[in-house]
């Protein structure tokens, strides 16, 4: 009987143990970040480990990571996006920096992906700037909204990477800041594509 029960168990924990991380969906990035190293996916990509730092200056609140929206979105056939929300903003003479970072894990083989860093909305002081560089172990992106006598900006950033790794590192890091004027930034959209000639 005692085997029978044990039996039992073993079986019943079988799918769990198989079944793979849980889908990801809309929340803040604390629930990112409590998801831990079991992460989540959008359809056969994985987003794990996720941690997060920030600092203010000159007076501007500190963004926490409850305060930050994070969206999945499936692409076609091997994509997928992570668009981060928040009211990233600083005033005259103020600054915010947030940090985020998390692993992406391929759970099939693929020869080549791509990175898409997409800036939100935006608007710069001026002087001011609202940067979001992408920093990963296969390599960079950044876009930007900065303001001195002229405006400048690069909206969309695509880095092209072959082979592509089991797992890659990939950190974020949004400033703003502003000497006369406001600086804001909405959010910003991560697209990771590892199929970019099957679309």
């Amino acid at each position: 009987m005692k085997f029978e029960t044990l039996l039992f168990g073993l079986l019943s924990l079988a799918p769990m143990i198989t079944a793979g991380p849980l889908p990801c969906v809309q929340g803040t990035l604390a629930s990112y970040i409590a998801l831990g190293v079991s992460g989540c996916a959008v359809g056969k990509i994985e987003f794990v480990n996720f941690s997060y730092s920030a600092k203010a200056g000159g007076g501007a609140p500190e963004i926490t990571p409850d305060l930050i929206q994070v969206n999945p979105l499936l692409g076609v056939p091997d994509a997928a996006s992570l668009v981060f929300s928040a009211n990233w903003q600083a005033a005259a003479g103020q600054s915010q920096e947030s940090l985020i970072q998390y692993t992406v894990i391929e759970t099939s083989p693929h020869t080549s992906g791509s990175l898409t860093l997409t800036l939100g909305l935006s608007q710069a002081g001026q002087p001011g700037a609202a940067v979001v560089s992408e920093n990963t172990s296969v390599g960079d992106n950044q876009v930007y909204l900065a303001c001195g006598q002229n405006c400048r900006g690069k909206t969309t950033d695509t880095l092209d990477f072959t082979p592509v790794p089991g797992h890659f590192h990939v950190a974020h890091q949004v400033t703003v800041n502003s000497s006369k004027g406001n600086t804001s930034l909405a959010g910003f959209t991560t697209l990771v594509n590892l199929c970019p000639r099957c679309v």
